[in-house]
């Protein structure tokens, strides 16, 4: 007998082609429902062991579940090296008391989920902004949704190169040097890279005038994330396992404490039924020996404003870790 989150990815070719507008024809549609149906083998397989208590996230189906997992990598894992622009290094408090759990969604620091599209490899810009979204709601207390195509299309500092990946910092520098960047209704998102930059300085919805970086382990980012807000950072996104994620800590033994090629935004952290975790538009496991990466490339923008917001309270205690996510079905869509 199936257990609950076996059956619910029991979907037939038929009914997902037509969930997700899928229009395929001919020999491309016998490769990708054989895809699939591979994909949802491994997915009900994982499930069952997650109802057995053997993993502590599961997996579901999802919009890229035609897609393979080197297809999914070549495609949307577009975080490239850095000109290492020189960045001060950030340093906490002296008298820091962490909170045992931190969530900036709640202190309206964060947008919506965002998607960054099938083909296009800009999770290094939909960090950036997240991170920017977020340091620009702390100094003027104004949430204002900032626009990944401008950093497409216009930032070209570093490795930055449209949807053929980028790196967070230099989108940082680019907006620094630029004198800001774009609110997302003047310059929307199209997932594609345009020859054309359509920067508009009269549609300025934020500005930089530095960035940090944060101190390459787990107890830094937690501090950062804790005392500044939500943080641009990377992870090992190579697995299919966290390209089909569905709920729970995603917690995997094969995910690398020294590898990172994607671009995401933490945005708090937490402890459920004694795992640790983060949140990243996502639930990664926290404290196992940088699981996944998550602190090895930490950074956020210094932003310009007239004033600063409250500092929020955040209730006292111990903290201990683990990844989560926020409940994007598959891959945290704002990234992946």
């Amino acid at each position: 007998m199936l257990m609950p989150h076996a059956m619910s990815t029991r979907l037939p070719w038929a009914y997902f082609s037509a969930l997700h507008n899928k229009n395929y024809h001919g020999e491309e549609d016998q490769v990708r429902k054989a895809i699939f149906e591979e994909n949802m083998k491994k997915i009900v397989q994982h499930n069952l062991e997650y109802d057995l208590g053997i993993h502590s996230y599961y997996l579901g189906i999802n919009k890229y579940s035609d897609m393979s997992q080197q297809e999914i990598i070549k495609k949307m894992t577009g975080l490239l090296p850095s000109y290492n622009h020189k960045s001060d290094l950030y340093v906490p408090s002296e008298d820091m008391e962490l909170p045992s759990s931190v969530d900036w969604r709640s202190k309206g620091y964060v947008t919506g989920i965002k998607d960054q599209g099938k083909t296009c490899g800009s999770c290094w810009a939909f960090s950036a902004i997240g991170s920017l979204e977020g340091q620009h709601f702390r100094k003027s207390g104004k949430l204002v949704s900032l626009s990944e195509q401008n950093l497409l299309d216009c930032s070209k500092d570093g490795t930055n190169d449209g949807c053929d990946g980028g790196h967070m910092r230099d989108a940082f520098h680019y907006v620094m040097k630029n004198g800001g960047i774009d609110t997302e209704e003047s310059y929307p998102y199209k997932g594609i890279t345009n020859f054309t930059c359509a920067f508009n300085k009269n549609n300025i919805g934020a500005t930089c005038k530095g960035y940090m970086a944060v101190t390459p382990n787990e107890k830094s980012l937690q501090r950062a994330v804790a005392e500044v807000g939500p943080i641009a950072a990377a992870i090992d996104a190579f697995s299919f396992k966290f390209h089909n994620y569905k709920g729970g800590i995603y917690d995997d033994p094969g995910c690398a404490n020294d590898y990172y090629d994607h671009g995401i935004v933490v945005v708090g952290y937490g402890t459920e039924d004694g795992k640790d975790f983060w949140l990243v538009k996502n639930r990664i496991i926290r404290n196992k020996d940088n699981r996944c990466s998550i602190a090895s490339l930490a950074s956020y923008p210094i932003c310009n404003s007239a004033f600063a917001s409250p500092k929020p309270e955040w209730r006292r205690g111990a903290v201990t870790s683990s990844l989560k996510n926020l409940g994007s079905a598959g891959p945290d869509e704002s990234t992946l």
